[in-house]
């Protein structure tokens, strides 16, 4: 007979069923791991399925030291070959080994798996392969003049080829990634300062991160389209809480949106045409681009504009990167408002690139045929001085 109501002393768990110890350990894991970005969770999970395989499901209350040396003798194998396992990148190799220290330190400091103490340690890798794996591909990036001259090749002839525009503008402009730049607010948007609020309660932000973004010197090409478009879409009736980019379909009823009593434009499901664009763009100078490449962009531009520690961590803290806590432990603590300041002072203090410098001492020097597209360039920066 059934318990009336429910009620007795059944000590059944009404909890999800696992087929080993070592999945009811995952699920805990997953519990903990939340407070990771749902990818990042994926590639610790597929790293721990690997180690999984490799010990034929051993149970991880009985995995030892010496198998975990075995494990990371058997990726050290693996890095840039083609074995009947398969090979891996010397970049797939360093993360599968840092997801496997992360979880055996979690473990060992749960009930019960005490003596699991010190085996995380023995999943690093060597120097060696380390540093072999940060040279392994360099990464493909436009310079700042590629990057305007795409965005010059971009049509603006219709509702969506400016939003579009707008879209590759905000790229360069932000730093943003694809997820966060198609759930971006226009309340998010601050044209006075010269801010982005980047909002992980609202945006599709990684690790849910909030901050400010303070708009990247050397970048009114962008700006300019950028405000174009906010107050394009503010003069069609957008409010602060619609999305920036609506989708297509959206754009094309835009003539027939009502003032009042609509509901709140909602993002894109997808960051696709944030790729379309990018092709597009590319198409124009001849080369192909991905948006993140765009934060590649703003990252090299940073190390060659940053003179000071300070500006550094600045610079770092705006692109949101997930080295802050590295930079945290290594420079002087910079908050918002010191924030701003710094990049006010990359607006107001005279700072060159070396190849400008190259440059200007070039034209000065009579070095450079009016034909040659340096030429312009020269000029630009020459008049940039004078009005300075």
């Amino acid at each position: 007979m059934p318990d009336p109501a429910g009620i007795g002393t059944d000590q059944h768990s009404s909890g999800p069923e696992f087929e080993s110890a070592n999945d009811r350990i995952l699920f805990a894991w997953q519990i903990y791991a939340g407070k990771y970005d749902a990818k990042t969770v994926d590639a610790h999970l597929i790293s721990i399925r690997d180690f999984d395989r490799f010990c034929q499901g051993k149970s991880y209350s009985k995995v030892t030291k010496e198998d975990s040396g075995a494990y990371r003798k058997h990726l050290i194998e693996r890095a840039g070959q083609r074995t009947e396992q398969g090979g891996l990148s010397r970049a797939t190799v360093q993360h599968r080994s840092s997801h496997l220290k992360q979880f055996f330190v979690w473990l060992s400091n749960e009930p019960g798996y005490r003596a699991l103490s010190g085996v995380g340690g023995y999943f690093a890798l060597p120097k060696g392969l380390k540093a072999m794996s940060g040279r392994e591909k360099s990464k493909v990036f436009p310079s700042l003049a590629q990057a305007e001259a795409m965005l010059e090749s971009l049509p603006a002839r219709d509702l969506k080829e400016r939003r579009d525009r707008a879209i590759f503008a905000m790229c360069f402009l932000a730093g943003l990634r694809e997820s966060a730049l198609i759930s971006l607010r226009l309340g998010h948007v601050d044209l006075e300062r010269k801010e982005v609020m980047h909002d992980g309660a609202t945006l599709r932000a990684k690790n849910g991160k909030t901050f400010v973004v303070n708009w990247f010197p050397r970048t009114p090409a962008f700006a300019q389209v950028v405000l174009a478009w906010v107050e394009e879409v503010r003069a069609l009736g957008l409010r602060d809480d619609d999305v920036l980019f609506p989708d297509a379909k959206v754009l094309a009823s835009a003539a027939r949106w009502p003032l009042e009593g609509r509901e709140t434009l909602t993002p894109m499901r997808t960051a696709s045409a944030v790729d379309a664009v990018f092709a597009r763009a590319g198409e124009g100078i001849g080369t192909r681009y991905l948006p993140h490449s765009a934060r590649d962009t703003l990252a090299d531009l940073g190390s060659k504009l940053c003179r000071t520690t300070e500006q550094h961590k600045a610079w770092s803290l705006n692109l949101g990167h997930s080295s802050e806590e590295i930079t945290r432990r290594h420079y002087a603590k910079v908050g918002d408002a010191r924030k701003a300041e710094i990049f006010e002072d990359f607006e107001v203090v005279e700072l060159y690139l070396d190849e400008e410098k190259d440059l200007l001492l070039r034209y000065y020097e009579y070095q450079i045929d009016r034909d040659d597209p340096d030429f312009e360039r020269a000029q630009a920066l020459v008049e940039r001085r004078r009005s300075r």
